[in-house]
C-alpha cells in the first residue's frame, strides 16, 4: 500500500488548515505512526534549524537544548493520554546536515516517551520501484496524511485520505517497518553522538 498512496484520491489541505485538522483529529486517535523518507527538510519556524542553516552548529545545539524540557514533557503527556508516537526514519549514510540535526531532536523526543526507530533505505526499496515512498502520518483509526513538500523540503500541506482500509493498511505496513527497525538510541550512539559539526 505504501507504494500506492501517491495515486490514491485525497483532498488537499494547505499547511495551516492541515495543522488545524491534525490538532482536531489528534484527540480521537490511539497512536501516531510516521514514515519519514526525505533526507533534508526546511524548518524556518524552528530557531535551532535556522542556526543550523546559518552554519552555527553550537548555537543550533544550544537552542535545541533550551527546548528539551518542553519537548520531553509533551511526549510524556501524549504517552499518558494513550497516544504513543511511533516514527520510522529512513536514514542514508553519510548523514545530511539536516538529518544529523534532526536525529538530535528525535533523541530528545525519545527521552519523553516517543518511539522513533531507524531503517536504511534498502528496507523501503521494495516500495520504491517507481518513486520514493511518501512522507506519511497516520492517526491510528482516524486518518492518513500524505504530507506534501516543495523541492527544497518546505511543508506545503497534506493530502487527507480517510478510507478506513487504506488507513489501516498503511498503519500496518509502517508498523511492520517499525518493528524491524533499529531503536534510535542505539543508532544515535553508534553513528551520531561522536560527530563534529555537519558540513
Amino acid at each position: 500500500m505504501l507504494d500506492q498512496v501517491h495515486d490514491l484520491p485525497g483532498g488537499f489541505l494547505a499547511l495551516d488548515d492541515y495543522i488545524a485538522d491534525f490538532n482536531t483529529r489528534l484527540e480521537t486517535c490511539t497512536a501516531l505512526w510516521k514514515l519519514e523518507r526525505r533526507q533534508s527538510f526546511v524548518e524556518p519556524d524552528e530557531p535551532s534549524w535556522v542556526a543550523l542553516d546559518e552554519g552555527d552548529w553550537a548555537k543550533s545545539l544550544e537552542l535545541a537544548e533550551q527546548t528539551r524540557e518542553e519537548t520531553v514533557e509533551y511526549y510524556a503527556e501524549e504517552l499518558r493520554r494513550g497516544r504513543p508516537a511511533h516514527r520510522v526514519r529512513v536514514v542514508e549514510l553519510p548523514l545530511t546536515p539536516y538529518l544529523q540535526w534532526e536525529l538530535h531532536m528525535l533523541r530528545m523526543q525519545e527521552q519523553g516517551g516517543a518511539r522513533p526507530r531507524v531503517v536504511p533505505p534498502e528496507r523501503v526499496a521494495g516500495f520504491e520501484r517507481v518513486r520514493p515512498v511518501p512522507e506519511l502520518l497516520v492517526l491510528e483509526g482516524v486518518v492518513l496524511y500524505d504530507v506534501q513538500y516543495d523541492g527544497n523540503g518546505a511543508a506545503l500541506g497534506a493530502r487527507v485520505i480517510e478510507d478506513v482500509d487504506v488507513v489501516a493498511a498503511c498503519r500496518h505496513e509502517i508498523g511492520e517497518l517499525w518493528r524491524e527497525a533499529e531503536p534510535l538510541a542505539d543508532f544515535f550512539e553508534r553513528e551520531v553522538a561522536h560527530l563534529g559539526p555537519p558540513v
